[in-house]
């Protein structure tokens, strides 16, 4: 999942890559679950948010 970081769509004000930024991608396939927060209902999604840092990055799935 790492070769598509920098490949998506910005999300929020700091720069891609930055630490405190965020990035969103749709890797094509599915990744994981989304879990909706309202609901509880866990979806398959191909959607995920990169959340930088200062030494690493975490994804995290994203609503399909």
């Amino acid at each position: 999942m790492l070769q598509k970081v920098g490949s998506g769509q910005q999300v929020g004000n700091v720069a891609i890559r930055i630490p405190g930024s965020k990035e969103r991608i749709n890797y094509g396939q599915v990744i994981r679950n989304y879990i909706d927060p309202q609901t509880g209902i866990s979806t398959p999604t191909t959607k995920g948010i990169v959340h930088y840092g200062k030494n690493s990055v975490h994804i995290v799935p994203a609503r399909p």
